[in-house]
């Protein structure tokens, strides 16, 4: 395989398809950024090509993905977005799919969630999850050539979502299971590897962090060695967060994903991907020192 391809990115300023964006604009790949949003894409990468595109568009699409060697889905679903509503991982996953397969694109790359796999079970049920699945499904049964990703628990989770309050990380008070941790970076390196190695025309790689930890020990790690401010981890009932999503759908997508970390047992699956695609090596301490964002 040449190791410099053309990429079409959906998704590159998220909180993950950032880091991924850069691996791959480092590594050299000729990338294409397509985004609703170009000013914001240019922020964040001054130099790299940035054209308007929308997932509701299917005419867009087409005019940017056509000739690229692989397209890469970096979506998720926004936090308060009704099921009923446009969902990128659904309704914009259609449109790719249609517009891949008039363009003859090579391969599809698609992030989705090792999380995700908890649905159905243990009486578990989120129609965000059913999206995710259904998604990796449609991806499957399109004939197009594709890599799909599993990522456990990402670090900038920690520093970019809800979690951090003031000067307070915000531990809910769930069942203390282990997830294993993975930088953001580090897995745009795992990326931009996958796409400069001969892979099978189909390839899966589930993506997981050097160490496990519970929520409570991976917060007493970030504040130890966030260098920016002092952090206090605070660890918060369940109830009041159940209570207030109720009425307030963000906290309501955030219960969910918290209940269902509470439920997942995760264990180390990624043997193969660290055989492949290498190994992770940024631990939280180390995320928190050098890679996390300065707090406002």
């Amino acid at each position: 395989m040449d190791t410099r391809l053309k990429i079409a990115i959906i998704g590159a300023t998220g909180m993950i398809g950032s880091p991924v964006t850069a691996a791959l604009i480092d590594r050299g790949h000729d990338v294409t950024i397509v985004t609703r949003s170009p000013k914001t894409a240019a922020l964040q990468f001054p130099t790299a090509r940035i054209v308007h595109g929308d997932l509701r568009d299917a005419e867009s699409l087409l005019r940017h993905i056509d000739g690229h060697d692989i397209v890469h889905l970096n979506l998720s679903i926004a936090p308060g977005t009704k099921p009923w509503e446009f969902v990128s991982e659904r309704d914009g996953i259609s449109t790719v799919i249609d517009c891949a397969r008039i363009a003859g694109t090579p391969r599809l790359s698609y992030v989705s969630s090792l999380l995700q796999r908890i649905q159905g079970h243990k009486k578990f049920d989120w129609w965000v999850f059913r999206v995710k699945s259904a998604a990796i499904d449609a991806i499957k049964k399109s004939g197009i050539n594709h890599v799909l990703f599993y990522p456990s628990t990402f670090m900038e989770n920690i520093d970019h979502g809800p979690l951090i309050q003031k000067n307070r990380i915000i531990v809910p008070a769930i069942r203390q299971r282990g997830s294993y941790y993975i930088a953001g970076r580090d897995f745009g390196n795992q990326v931009s590897t996958a796409f400069t190695i001969d892979l099978p025309e189909n390839a899966e790689f589930v993506v997981q962090g050097p160490d496990r930890l519970i929520p409570m020990v991976a917060a007493r790690q970030f504040a130890a060695h966030y260098p920016h401010q002092t952090l206090i981890p605070t660890r918060v009932p369940m109830w009041p967060i159940r209570l207030a999503g109720i009425v307030n759908p963000r906290l309501h997508h955030f219960e969910r994903m918290v209940t269902a970390i509470g439920q997942f047992e995760e264990t180390f699956l990624a043997q193969g991907t660290w055989k492949t695609l290498g190994t992770p090596e940024i631990t939280v301490a180390q995320y928190a020192k050098t890679h996390a964002r300065i707090l406002p």
